[in-house]
């Protein structure tokens, strides 16, 4: 039993992570962590974008307003409408080279979720931080190892 499988872009993605559907461009949005790359892919036409970002890059999430949050090696960054440059908002364990973002969501009440990792996958050094709407930053939980696939129960405490 077996079912044909089409391949929409072959991007070469080194570590190719955390796709977000964009239902207002009809696009698909995804990292590519070592490369620093944000990927987008057009369903209307197959155009595809990478975005240079200048450092490892986790995980992303659409903004309200328009543009990405981007959670970087660096810490928390955004982008303005589909405008290619990113500005560091907060940083985020920059000081400390052997740690980067990792994977990431936005919860329910808009806050972009994202951890850190150490780069040879050391555990307990890994931490959960949240970026509210207002670029406050929260470390959530600290001792951690790989912060990975974040998801919410359906009343959002858990």
């Amino acid at each position: 039993m077996g079912f044909a499988v089409d391949i929409a872009l072959d991007a070469g993605a080194t570590v190719g992570e955390g796709p977000v559907w964009d239902e207002e461009r009809q696009e698909l949005v995804w990292v590519d962590i070592p490369k620093g790359l944000v990927h987008r892919w057009s369903s209307i036409g197959g155009a595809a974008t990478p975005q240079p970002i200048g450092q490892p890059v986790g995980a992303v999430a659409l903004r309200r307003s328009g543009g990405l949050v981007v959670a970087m090696r660096d810490g928390f960054g955004t982008t303005e409408g589909s405008a290619p440059d990113v500005e560091l908002r907060r940083e985020v364990e920059r000081a400390d080279r052997t740690t980067r973002m990792n994977d990431g969501k936005c919860d329910a009440a808009g806050r972009f979720w994202a951890g850190t990792m150490e780069l040879d996958m050391a555990p307990g050094r890994g931490s959960l931080y949240r970026l509210d709407p207002n670029y406050e930053v929260t470390c959530a939980l600290d001792g951690l190892g790989v912060p990975n696939g974040l998801a919410w129960t359906s009343d959002g405490r858990t």
